[in-house]
């Protein structure tokens, strides 16, 4: 057997194990108390359990990215099989998303409890040559830097640093310290970085619960989507904590590679069946949370409003719904052909044809009335001309970028206008 020791914001809780045969299971430690931060919601925290292969492998996928190219460059610095998430997150599971941590037995956990504090500040010249090489190639980028321990789900090429914010100087850790931002820089034909900061801020100005975000651009003029790592939190003290989180696949041991629907991954029905069952003082605002981003992302065309990118938050016992991310709009290419969402909206897949009525069904299953869903419907349609309107308000002007901005605001005005979502 080998062994992955877990922790959960510098606390040990249990115990990864991989047999000979690459069979995977989680217990947690005895003295673990039930009243903790769970690892998942589908590994609950009962003395003596031990859970199989089934549940743990999707746990630990979901902490790798999605992209191959990346998981065969960590593999090759690593010596490793892209294919063995055990052996990969062994070598980066030092800072995953949310507050675990996996740490071979022999690796000293104190780092993660002092957090001291060593932290690679990288120069002007530094910073600009990492992003030349996620933009150039993200593998090749993984395989210079075989000091990198962090990992982070999705499948766009990211990197997550710290932020000394009152510098601006951006590192990377050499300790247990948590990264503070993830950055996610455009390709050479791309932009975007324009289009997820324009959709985030339309959500936001209608209401919803979005992680914060900007845009930067570099000396060498990369665009650059920022992202502040809504699972970072500091202390009355200053102190930087995690905080734990998962994503609906890993709530529903659910591999990765099937996170559309349309691949026999998670749909609504699925995403109720977890809010659920929280505490009776959160359903509520997770249920309706979750309704106001399914309305959102018909009405704003995100078509990647899958599994992965619906999570729960695990301050302690308190689950909750984390605010939204990876929010962007195939508005532009809705006319070429029809454009499918991620997961079914009463029964019905193809954007064109979800109105009303599928909303309002797809609703019940998050028990919502149909008085709250209608005004929710309302709200949202009515309004998202305007919110990305004012949205780009908020958009710089540079080489392009705002160009693309106003063809994502136009052609939302022109949808919504086409299908008589007209503010009432």
């Amino acid at each position: 057997m080998s062994e992955l020791i877990a922790y959960i914001d510098g606390h040990r809780i249990g115990v990864v194990e991989q047999s000979r045969g690459g069979q995977l299971t989680f217990r947690y430690d005895d003295d673990y108390s039930p009243a903790s931060t769970p690892l998942s919601v589908a590994m609950p925290i009962v003395a003596g359990a031990v859970y199989k292969h089934r549940i743990v492998a999707p746990f630990l996928q979901g902490l790798l990215p999605d992209n191959n190219e990346t998981l065969e460059a960590i593999a090759r610095n690593h010596h490793t099989s892209a294919r063995n998430p055990f052996a990969l997150l062994r070598h980066v599971g030092e800072d995953t998303a949310g507050a675990l941590q996996l740490l071979p037995p022999e690796e000293p956990a104190s780092d993660a409890e002092q957090q001291i504090g060593d932290i690679e500040y990288l120069s002007d010249d530094d910073f600009e040559e990492l992003i030349d090489g996620i933009v150039a190639d993200a593998g090749a980028w993984q395989r210079r830097r075989d000091d990198i321990r962090w990992s982070l789900a999705g499948a766009q090429p990211k990197v997550a640093l710290y932020r000394d914010d009152d510098t601006g100087r951006w590192g990377l850790p050499r300790d247990a310290t948590p990264t503070t931002y993830i950055l996610k820089p455009a390709g050479a034909d791309s932009r975007h970085d324009v289009n997820e900061f324009l959709t985030m801020r339309a959500a936001r100005y209608l209401g919803l619960n979005v992680a914060d975000h900007d845009v930067m651009r570099t000396q060498r003029g990369h665009h650059v989507f920022v992202s502040h790592r809504y699972d970072r939190v500091r202390d009355e003290g200053g102190r930087l904590h995690r905080v734990h989180q998962e994503d609906f696949a890993q709530a529903l041991s659910v591999d990765p590679t099937r996170k559309y629907q349309a691949d026999g991954g998670p749909g609504v029905a699925d995403f109720a069946r977890v809010l659920l069952s929280l505490a009776p003082s959160v359903v509520r605002d997770a249920t309706e949370q979750l309704f106001e981003g399914l309305v959102f992302s018909i009405a704003s065309v995100n078509t990647d409003a899958h599994a992965k990118n619906y999570s729960l938050l695990h301050p302690g016992r308190r689950t909750r719904l984390a605010p939204l991310y990876d929010l962007g709009s195939n508005v532009l290419y809705s006319g070429a052909q029809p454009v499918e969402s991620a997961v079914n909206i009463g029964g019905q897949r193809r954007m064109n044809r979800i109105g009303t009525a599928e909303l309002v069904r797809c609703a019940r299953l998050l028990r919502i009335d149909e008085a709250t869903a209608t005004a929710t419907i309302d709200r949202i349609r009515g309004g998202v001309a305007a919110a990305f309107a004012t949205a780009l308000g908020d958009v710089r002007a540079d080489d392009g970028g705002r160009a693309h901005a106003v063809e994502i605001a136009n052609g939302i005005a022109a949808m919504t206008a086409e299908r008589g979502w007209a503010a009432g």
